[in-house]
């Protein structure tokens, strides 16, 4: 029988073919696809970071052109540190330095903390405690020197070393909707915690750093000190092998701060 008409196939390019829509939905699939690919692997703030490193200045010598005595011998015995004393000490930094623009904002820290031992970053405001704290931590990147979990750089080898540190910020990081329970609850599961375990260690920490009436409230309803309390908590969940605690105590009562610095310490 003849063709009364023609008909154009649906994935013709020309219309009302579909193809050029498929062809966009396919290369934005690829685009956005390999986006969070390189964001997840920090492949773009990696480029952002090489180009910029270009335009840093080395750091400053000491403004009285000589280090204190302890500040100088702790930097020699870090620098002749072989690999396998570098594995055995839970925090090491070597000349870390921090620069913000043409702001210098951490100049030359060097450190080393010992398993078992409690250090205390002390400082007036400003001094930069917070900013070594984010590096430390991975948040902010190291503009010179290195340092060390148990040996791991914290340039190169980052995704380990988050399974064994814990960390309290200097400002709350709570959903406010979310209970004591639930938030304890949440990190646990991901600190790998067994289910079986999870309620005798919540109740555990609670009872330790004594906010175990306000378990069961939401976050919002918690004063300054008890937020302070869950976040410590938080820290310590897992046992890792180095807890970094940026003013654990602030807004706590005496009695409440005492009792934390026996817990940590």
């Amino acid at each position: 029988l003849p063709k009364c008409c023609t008909t154009t196939p649906y994935f013709a390019y020309a219309k009302p073919g579909i193809l050029l829509e498929i062809l966009y939905l396919a290369a934005t699939t690829v685009v956005f696809f390999l986006i969070i690919i390189s964001r997840e692997y920090g492949i773009i703030d990696e480029l952002i970071y090489m180009i910029r490193k270009r335009a840093f200045k080395p750091p400053p010598p000491p403004e009285d052109g000589y280090f204190d005595d302890d500040v100088d011998n702790e930097k020699n015995r870090i620098l002749k540190m072989s690999t396998d004393t570098l594995a055995n000490q839970n925090l090491v930094l070597n000349g870390v330095t921090k620069y913000y623009g043409n702001f210098l904002a951490v100049n030359q820290v060097s450190l080393c903390v010992q398993r078992n031992e409690c250090f205390g970053l002390l400082g007036v405001n400003g001094a930069g405690k917070t900013t070594t704290f984010k590096m430390m931590t991975g948040d902010e990147r190291i503009t010179y020197g290195s340092a060390y979990i148990k040996g791991m750089s914290l340039e190169s080898e980052m995704s380990q070393i988050y399974q064994d540190i814990g960390y309290c910020p200097q400002f709350d990081a709570l959903l406010d909707d979310l209970t004591g329970r639930e938030t304890l609850h949440i990190y646990c599961l991901l600190r790998g915690v067994r289910r079986a375990r999870i309620n005798r260690i919540i109740e555990d920490l609670a009872k330790s750093f004594g906010f175990m009436k306000h378990l069961d409230k939401p976050t919002m309803t918690y004063s300054g000190g008890n937020k302070r309390k869950l976040s410590t908590a938080i820290a310590v969940i897992g046992s890792p092998s180095v807890i970094y605690l940026d003013e654990p105590t602030t807004g706590m009562d005496p009695a409440a701060r005492r009792q934390l610095w026996n817990m940590v310490c």
